[in-house]
């Protein structure tokens, strides 16, 4: 079973738009990767027409193919928010319903994608009755996003803190710098004084002056 909220599907009915036959009016996507498959046809591995005239075998054979396309990308039916579908007649509306519903039937609870359905003169071939193309969200595209924003996030945090502490460094060292530089200031001055005999030299650490 697809867990949808995990990945950021949300499937809306307003009742306002009536009810819907098997499948949803809006689909709200957020923070996820989104999958592209192109029109599905019945055309076999082998690029040769599966039912030509018989509407119901090619229907089959498109959702068929869909599900390969959706498995590619480690999807099924569960993970669709968009299908846009073009018949030659819509005297194969029946028909077309049936294949769908068994294909959205093959996961728990039942596919509702939105879904387009468009009465077309003529497909890209002319054996060609219907063809599907479809829109999903894979399951690791939320977290997948989020892992690399969270990533960018602490890897910039990571910058910010090393230059931070760099500056505290600085900062804190600056002080003892300050000091050594005085204290070497007053050693020339002294032993300039001790050359130039203006001072005597210091005795002798342990010794007592007679």
């Amino acid at each position: 079973m697809t867990d949808q909220a995990s990945v950021g599907i949300k499937r809306i009915n307003p009742p306002e738009l009536g009810a819907t036959p098997g499948y949803s009016q809006v689909v709200e996507i957020r923070g996820a990767c989104i999958i592209f498959i192109a029109g599905q046809t019945a055309l076999d591995r082998n690029g040769e027409v599966v039912g030509k005239g018989n509407f119901a075998q090619q229907a089959a054979r498109v959702f068929e193919n869909l599900t390969v396309a959706l498995r590619s990308v480690g999807c099924t039916a569960a993970n669709l928010i968009k299908l846009t579908v073009f018949v030659r007649s819509m005297d194969d509306l029946s028909a077309y319903r049936e294949a769908r519903d068994r294909f959205f039937a093959t996961v728990t609870p039942a596919a509702a994608p939105a879904v387009t359905l468009v009465e077309v003169s003529r497909l890209c071939g002319p054996d060609f009755l219907i063809e599907v193309e479809a829109i999903a969200v894979p399951n690791c595209g939320k977290s997948a996003c989020d892992k690399f924003h969270r990533r960018k996030k602490c890897s910039r945090g990571a910058r910010w803190r090393r230059a931070s502490c760099s500056a505290a460094r600085r900062r804190r060292s600056r002080p003892c710098a300050e000091r050594n530089d005085r204290c070497r200031q007053r050693w020339r001055r002294w032993r300039f004084s001790l050359a130039r005999g203006q001072i005597p030299a210091q005795p002798e650490r342990g010794t007592k002056d007679a």
